[in-house]
């Protein structure tokens, strides 16, 4: 069964909204890291990283309707404004698989350095920045998707 672009679209969209939630419940029990919370760390950098893979996933899917033939893209370089795609929907199309990357990362140092991100500061402080850096990925892919859908919606 094929879904309309419409819900394509609200789930692609639902997808991204999970990446953020999960980081905040990652990225607050790792701040107040015990030993029991590290279990929970795991869970929601691996939430992550499966959600941002699916938000890709589904964009990949959108991105065939959003470049056929009258389309938002030839509507978009058709306008006044054909910089939103040039320069704004180029970038988000490859920053979302950078997001997938990153969290990538923090998943294995995660799965593999669990006891040291406990009891070493600077394994903690190491997994904390790749995920705030990861987050300004995905808020970055975020903001110029609900951009461009805002200006020409699919």
């Amino acid at each position: 069964m094929v879904l309309p672009i419409e819900a394509q679209a609200i789930i692609h969209g639902f997808l991204g909204t999970v990446v953020l939630m999960s980081f905040s419940g990652a990225f607050a029990e790792l701040v107040g890291l015990s030993k029991a919370g590290i279990r929970r760390v795991r869970i929601g950098v691996t939430a992550m990283f499966a959600a941002t893979v699916l938000t890709v996933t589904t964009g990949i899917i959108l991105y065939i309707p959003y470049r056929a033939a009258g389309g938002p893209r030839s509507e978009i370089l058709a306008g006044p404004i054909p910089w939103v795609h040039t320069i704004l929907f180029e970038l988000k199309e490859y920053a979302g698989v950078y997001a997938a990357i990153i969290l990538l990362m923090a998943v294995i140092l995660v799965s593999r350095h669990g006891d040291q991100i406990l009891a070493e500061r600077r394994f903690r402080l190491s997994t904390a920045w790749i995920l705030v850096l990861s987050m300004l990925v995905v808020l970055l892919t975020y903001g110029l998707g609900a951009y461009v859908t805002k200006i020409a919606p699919l």
